[in-house]
């Protein structure tokens, strides 16, 4: 019996604690070579979940995360890549569908609904990183959308 249910939570703690939130400290803990690479200052800035000019790719990574997606350009003759960040806004709506069943003995099943509030989440670009050589040249947060 005991085999049983560990085999049965096992999956279920590793899928849990793959959802888990990561932050600057759970990334810095990954990848101490990364973060020890950086200066004193970078360190710092990297520990608040800050960036700035001139910090390697790296500690952009170790304050803010992976990018949802990366682009390549080129700004007269100087290359740059650009690492967008997304985030996601709650947008409430109501559904006036059926919700629910319930026996009615010799008809079948019915069902019974109303309306119900629903939230849909829609991604926004919260943040651009612009690097070049490896190294931010700038960067901008931006607002979350007004609802």
């Amino acid at each position: 019996m005991k085999n049983i249910l560990f085999f049965l939570l096992a999956p279920l703690a590793l899928l849990l604690a793959n959802c888990a939130p990561q932050t600057p400290e759970s990334r810095i803990a990954k990848h101490p070579e990364i973060y020890n690479s950086l200066s004193d200052s970078q360190k710092e800035q990297v520990a608040q979940g800050h960036i700035s000019n001139g910090m390697p790719s790296g500690g952009v990574f170790l304050a803010w995360g992976a990018p949802a997606t990366k682009s390549e350009g080129q700004k007269g003759n100087t290359p740059f890549v650009r690492w967008d960040y997304t985030n996601l806004k709650p947008v409430y709506t109501w559904n006036y569908w059926g919700y629910g069943y319930y026996p009615r003995g010799y008809y079948g099943v019915g069902s019974y609904g109303g309306p119900t509030p629903e939230v849909t989440y829609i991604p926004y670009k919260s943040a651009s990183v612009f690097l070049t050589n490896d190294k931010v040249a700038r960067w901008e947060k931006m607002q979350q959308p007004a609802e």
